[in-house]
C-alpha cells in the first residue's frame, strides 16, 4: 500500500492545484460550492469540468451542458453510438454505492 501511495503522490500533487482552480471558478461563477467536488468525482476528462462550469454559469440547463460535453464531441468524431445514454448506444458505466464503492461495471452495454 505504501508503494502505491508513493507511486501516485506525484499525480495527486499535480491534480491538487487544478482542483483548487475548479473550486475557485465554481464559486466565482456564482454556482453552488458542491458542484466542484461533484464534477471532480463525476467527470474524468481533463478540462471538461471547466467547460461545464462555464456553460452552467451562462444559464445552460444541466442536460444541455452534459450533451454539449459528451454527445456533441462524439458525433463530431463520427462516434454515433457514444456519448449518450439511450437504447442502442454503446455504454460504459460505473455504478457506485453511497460510499462511492464500485458495485457494478458496464462495458459495451453489458454488465460485468
Amino acid at each position: 500500500m505504501r508503494a502505491g501511495f508513493l507511486d501516485s503522490l506525484g499525480v495527486g500533487l499535480g491534480i491538487f492545484p487544478l482542483g483548487i482552480a475548479l473550486g475557485v471558478l465554481v464559486v466565482q461563477a456564482g454556482l453552488p460550492w458542491w458542484l466542484a467536488p461533484a464534477l471532480s468525482i463525476g467527470v474524468f476528462a481533463g478540462s471538461v469540468e471547466l467547460l461545464l462550469v462555464s456553460m452552467l454559469a451562462a444559464g445552460l440547463p444541466l442536460v444541455d451542458a452534459v450533451t454539449a460535453a459528451t454527445a456533441t464531441p462524439a458525433r463530431a468524431l463520427g462516434l454515433w453510438r457514444r456519448g449518450r445514454l439511450v437504447v442502442g448506444a454503446a455504454a460504459d458505466l460505473v455504478a457506485l454505492d453511497n460510499d462511492l464503492t464500485v458495485t457494478r461495471v458496464m462495458v459495451a452495454g453489458a454488465w460485468r
